[in-house]
């Protein structure tokens, strides 16, 4: 199908040069028969006119058909046209501003394989300090406020934070009137005194049911906070805490513990300290397995959370079975689960 468009497209540009060509011979006999000064018809001057006329009609067929078979560009069509009779002028200048427009994008497209000498040296004089970024549509680029300081070797950027509607987020949840003032689950949330947004969107979710969560949110979103309310709420399930602790109530049917897979064994080192400060008072033992860190399987046992590694975690638990750690874990927390 690509090759007879282009086929028909040769056509008729070879049918219309060559009425072209011929027209202009017949215009100058014709002239120049005028100029004579006898008035009869010279058999070449009708031989031309004849051959005119033909090539004439097989140029207009040609077009009509590279046309109707979508073979002619815009500025093919108006080219052509300008070269048919009754057709000339505006036309014509109109035809080779878009052929020239065409053959610069042509260029363009095929990169410095299409350029000139001349317009490879044009394209580096215009050509900006390497590194340079130009920011000109102001809807898909920096956003207001943003600072810029160019400094010896580098550029510095301030983007200012983006401005929220407050209105639009969750409200607030305070931590006494969902756990109450004095319980356990309250005491290890001490000193703060309610939830961020992005924290209350989950509460409920994490603190009220046992369902799987993925939760995404930036650095010092609150993901932490996140974490202690399903390992309050585990605590409180499994009877380890709270008023099933202490009223002795039947607790859920799942592992007690609670292993923690922080990405690094840096990370897990603050994990541990955290929670053991949050959860000291009510008796609930945090430790650390990690590859600096070993535990004899009666402290692993003992713990009620592990604060493990990926790699720790996968040797500790590629012997199965009744008794081992992955049997008695109730709860996975992982941290930068991205980074698995």
């Amino acid at each position: 199908h690509e090759e007879n468009l282009t086929r028909l497209r040769a056509q008729a540009y070879e049918a219309v040069g060559l009425a072209t060509t011929l027209r202009t011979d017949f215009e100058s006999t014709t002239t120049s028969s005028r100029r004579a000064t006898h008035s009869v018809s010279r058999a070449s001057d009708k031989a031309a006119e004849k051959a005119y006329k033909k090539a004439l009609k097989q140029a207009s067929s040609a077009f009509n058909e590279a046309k109707k078979a979508g073979a002619l560009t815009e500025s093919d069509v108006i080219y052509l046209q300008s070269n048919l009779p009754n057709n000339k002028g505006d036309a014509a200048n109109e035809a080779m501003v878009l052929r020239n427009e065409e053959a610069f994008n042509m260029q363009m497209a095929r990169g410095l394989a299409g350029m000139n000498t001349q317009q490879i040296n044009d394209m580096k004089n215009h050509l900006l300090p390497s590194g340079t970024k130009e920011y000109t549509d102001m809807n898909k680029g920096l956003p207001k406020g943003t600072e810029r300081e160019v400094k010896e070797g580098y550029e510095k950027v301030v983007i200012p934070a983006p401005i929220l509607d407050k209105t639009k987020l969750p409200a607030r949840i305070n931590l006494d009137e969902v756990m109450g003032s004095d319980s356990d689950e309250r005491h290890a949330f001490a000193g703060t005194t309610s939830l961020n947004p992005m924290q209350s969107t989950v509460f409920d979710a994490a603190y009220n049911t046992r369902e799987n969560l993925l939760i995404c949110a930036p650095t010092g979103a609150g993901k932490t906070n996140v974490a202690m309310l399903t390992v309050v709420s585990h605590l409180r399930d499994v009877g380890l805490i709270g008023e099933s602790f202490y009223n002795n109530e039947g607790p859920v049917n799942t592992g007690k513990k609670i292993v923690y897979i922080a990405p690094m064994k840096a990370l897990a080192q603050e994990v541990v300290e955290k929670f053991s400060s949050k959860l000291k008072g009510l008796g609930i033992i945090v430790r650390e397995l990690t590859g600096d860190m070993q535990l004899s399987r009666a402290e692993a046992e003992a713990a009620h959370i592990l604060v493990t590694t990926p790699e720790k975690w996968d040797v500790v638990t590629r012997k199965g079975g009744d008794g081992s750690l992955g049997s008695t874990c109730g709860l996975l927390i992982i941290d930068e689960v991205h980074l698995l």
